[in-house]
């Protein structure tokens, strides 16, 4: 329990770093990863937003516009694909 507690410790800035990535990117891969172990920088990130949520001549999609489908199942609803 000490060599791991020693070890979050001593790393506690990478730590933070990997968690401020993470809350930015949510996803971070293997390269990434790597760079911000090495202290490295990672390049700017630029959130994809999907069409769907893309606003219409600069205006947000209104409440109304939204669908939204709220379909309940149950157990015994399958669906079997060929």
């Amino acid at each position: 329990m000490d060599k791991a507690e020693r070890l979050l410790n001593e790393n506690a800035e990478i730590l933070h770093k990997m968690s401020d990535a993470l809350l930015e990117r949510e996803i971070l891969d293997s390269v990434e990863i790597d760079m911000i172990m090495r202290g490295q920088e990672l390049p700017p990130f630029e959130k994809i937003v999907p069409a769907s949520d893309a606003p219409v001549n600069g205006e947000a999609p209104k409440e109304k516009d939204k669908k939204v489908k709220d379909e309940k199942f149950s157990p015994g609803d399958v669906a079997l694909a060929n």
